[in-house]
């Protein structure tokens, strides 16, 4: 149930205006507050309760599943980005190095782009990117320092020539890509006052955002830093606490999570000692990532070295924090991974087969009859303190497990190889 949430590099960010067309009227964020807490910020108060359980009813209206087809040409070693749009997903797989397109039924549709060194190629897949206003998908190759642009169907536009080793990319306008650049010493050994580039599709420069802190590396998470609320930009700086809006010429902060006796001190961000910070992780709070909605702020957050979410909902100003989430709703399958927000009240995430493939085991052993009894039984049998054991047994004891025939066969029919069931979550508006 709980989940070891990986150590990355400790960043300290400066921030400067955005702007991409003029200098007026341009709103400065104060570098000091990037670690801090900000003044302009609402602040969401989150506590942790180590052993809370909640149900996915308390969260979500409704849970659908898409079982994405498995065969040889379109194998997911691990989804590295999802992208969701109206009729179709879009999948980064880095560990194969490809990119590939499903349909809302789950049928695979075609890759996009294939390796080797030729222009219409890439290296590695290093990002990716949907452009709404061209209808173009845009891969991201670091070592061969170009933007790849594509049809949906898999058919080569162009590609943009870079300057630079880049590591992420955003679409935050209209012909305005936004190049995240961690690694700001470069081929010439000479390094890079800033970390962000603005570009247009023809590849100049448009803006410079970020300076370069040149005391500490940044983290490689930026491409994780960045998501879209409608026609705006949520930045949320790798383990920062603060959340910005990135808007037209404007960077303003919006949000900023108080962990109160675990939020993470001040000096840790300007350590680069990474056995130090790996010490202080283990007892503080910082976030990993956000993605807003029109009713909800949802937060990965790791809490002592534990992966926990936080559910924020806005016209109540409510927060639902939990690393345990048991699913009353259909199938019952848990060990979800959020990914992406798609519209105004949805969350994407995945369950790989896996965990399909163990709950249909305790059906089987249950000879389809008392299924709850089992599953009772794999929660105990888990290496869990006896709190949660105790309150995980309370909250399912409660719950209504029953499956249908063809839930049954639906269950059965995965396979512990095949690719990952995506899952669209409904989030309830109030």
């Amino acid at each position: 149930m709980k989940k070891d949430v990986l150590h990355l590099a400790t960043i300290v960010l400066m921030i400067v205006p955005l702007t991409c067309c003029s200098n007026k009227n341009i709103r400065h964020v104060d570098t000091a507050n990037i670690f801090k807490k900000e003044p302009a910020a609402e602040i969401l108060s989150i506590g942790f309760h180590e052993n809370a359980v909640f149900k996915y009813s308390d969260i979500f209206d409704n849970i659908s599943f898409i079982k994405l087809e498995t065969n040889e040409h379109c194998l997911i070693g691990n989804i590295s980005k999802l992208i969701a749009l109206d009729n179709y997903f879009i999948i980064m797989d880095i560990n194969n190095d490809n990119v590939l397109v499903f349909d809302t039924s789950g049928h695979f549709v075609n890759r996009i782009g294939r390796k080797g060194l030729s222009e219409p190629e890439y290296i590695h897949t290093d990002d990716i990117a949907y452009d709404k206003h061209t209808d173009a998908v845009l891969i991201l190759d670091r070592d061969g320092k170009k933007i790849l642009r594509y049809k949906i169907d898999g058919t080569f536009i162009d590609s943009i020539k870079l300057n630079w080793w880049t590591s992420a990319i955003h679409v935050v306008d209209y012909d305005r890509y936004l190049l995240y650049i961690p690694n700001t010493i470069q081929s010439d050994k000479k390094q890079l006052d800033y970390y962000f580039y603005l570009i247009n599709s023809k590849g100049q420069t448009i803006d410079q955002l970020l300076p370069n802190a040149k005391t500490v590396q940044f983290s490689y998470a930026g491409g994780h830093s960045l998501s879209s609320y409608g026609n705006k930009t949520v930045f949320s700086p790798f383990r920062s606490s603060n959340i910005y809006e990135i808007s037209g010429d404007s960077i303003k902060p919006k949000y900023y999570l108080d962990f109160g006796n675990y939020n993470m001190p001040y000096t840790y961000f300007n350590s680069t000692d990474r056995k130090e910070v790996s010490k202080a992780l283990k007892k503080y709070a910082v976030n990993l990532q956000s993605w807003e909605m029109n009713n909800w702020l949802i937060n990965k957050i790791s809490y002592k070295r534990v992966l926990y979410y936080n559910f924020y909902l806005k016209s109540k100003k409510k927060n639902i924090t939990t690393a345990y989430l048991f699913n009353d709703m259909k199938y019952y399958i848990n060990g979800e991974h959020f990914a992406c927000n798609k519209g105004d009240n949805t969350l994407v995430g995945y369950f790989e087969a896996n965990s399909f493939y163990q709950f249909n085991r305790i059906i089987t052993k249950s000879n389809y009859g008392n299924i709850k009894n089992y599953y009772i039984k794999s929660i105990m049998d888990e290496s869990l303190n006896d709190d949660l054991k105790s309150n995980l047994k309370t909250v399912v004891d409660a719950s209504k497990i029953t499956l249908s025939q063809s839930e049954l066969d639906y269950i059965r029919d995965i396979k512990e190889d095949d690719n990952p069931i995506l899952c669209l979550f409904t989030l309830k508006k109030e």
